[in-house]
Formats: structure tokens, sequence, C-alpha cells
């Protein structure tokens, strides 16, 4: 990890560049070492306003010169340890709050879907459905 951090007794805070300006996230001090593995910059991308997640990214060579790809991850599924068909979720819904011991669960997609439902209220529509030509909203459920 290239990131600049500071430790505070049991939490770890790696400052993190996002445009003009520097984010901070804070993880277990216990799980620093997880987090400097990466060999990269940790980075911010923003999915709306206010809303960060932290993450990099791992370029993989084919053989010899033949392009490869890179595979984009982030701090919290790496501290994680990248749970198999799992979502990583952020119990108190703060993304810079990375902390393993109190604030990352990892849960189905299903489960995830109903814990927005449930800070949105009732009637979300979770899809546009194709049926014979005709399109209709999928309504996910009532609470």
């Amino acid at each position: 990890m290239k990131n600049r951090f500071k430790i505070e007794g049991d939490i770890a805070t790696i400052y993190i560049p996002y445009l003009d300006q520097v984010l901070e996230t804070i993880i277990d001090t216990k799980d620093l070492p997880v987090a400097q593995s990466f060999i990269g910059t940790w980075r911010a991308f923003s999915t709306r306003p206010g809303k960060y997640y932290i993450g990099g990214g791992i370029f993989f060579r084919r053989n010899g010169n033949i392009p490869g790809h890179t595979k984009q991850f982030t701090l919290a599924r790496l501290l994680m340890g990248f749970p198999e068909e799992l979502v990583v979720d952020h119990i108190n819904d703060n993304s810079l709050d990375n902390r393993r011991s109190v604030n990352l669960q990892a849960i189905t997609s299903s489960e995830n879907v109903k814990k927005q439902i449930k800070k949105r209220g009732k009637g979300v529509y979770r899809t546009v459905r194709r049926r014979a030509g005709e399109l209709g909203l999928g309504h996910l459920y009532d609470l």
C-alpha cells in the first residue's frame, strides 16, 4: 500500500486521494497488514454524491505481451477475505468505515436488497420487465 496512514489505538486511518481532496477511511489496526498487502494506491470512487468506496486494481498479464485485464476490488472485500457469492455490507451505511470488527458483514444479495428496501420504505420497484412486447415495472414487495 502506498497510501499514508495513522494508527490510534485499535483504529488505523488510511488517507485516500480523491480529486482535489483527501478522504479518510478507518479500519481495525489488526487489519492494517492486510490493507498494506495491496501493492498499489488505494483510491476512492463515487457511486453517487457523498457516497464513496475505497478500491484498487491489479493488472493481470496474459502470456508474454498479450494484453491482460485489471481486476478491481474494494478494500472491504479484501478485508473480509473475498467471500464468494456474498456481498460485503457496511452495517452503518458509512462506506468509509471499513472496520471489520463492528461495521462489515458478508450477506447475500437478497439480504442486501431487503436492507435497502427497509431504508427507503414501501413499494420499491426493482426492475423493468419485458413480456410479449409489453413493458412493466417489477414490484419487489411491500413492507
